[in-house]
């Protein structure tokens, strides 16, 4: 995805995933069913979020012919 569609750093929102994943994992392992529910939550929250701002952003740049079309496909399908 072209820089004008991503907030952050590429790296931070894989990295914000795993550090949650991490003691969902650990929660999992030692039977800590709400512990693990609430970050199962929490992680799908923050891949939500990231979804619906990479969207805004996407539609945000469609009138300013920021990207060429087939940078705004790639990045319609990649978000699909």
């Amino acid at each position: 995805m072209p820089a004008s569609l991503i907030v952050g750093p590429r790296w931070l929102f894989f990295v914000i995933v795993v550090v949650l994943l991490i003691p969902a994992a650990v929660a999992h392992w030692k039977d800590y069913r709400g512990l693990n529910r609430a970050l199962g939550f929490i992680v799908t929250s923050v891949v939500t979020i990231g979804m619906i701002a990479s969207v805004v952003l996407l539609i945000s740049s469609l009138p300013q012919h920021k990207e060429t079309p087939i940078e705004l496909l790639t990045s319609a399908a990649a978000l699909w």
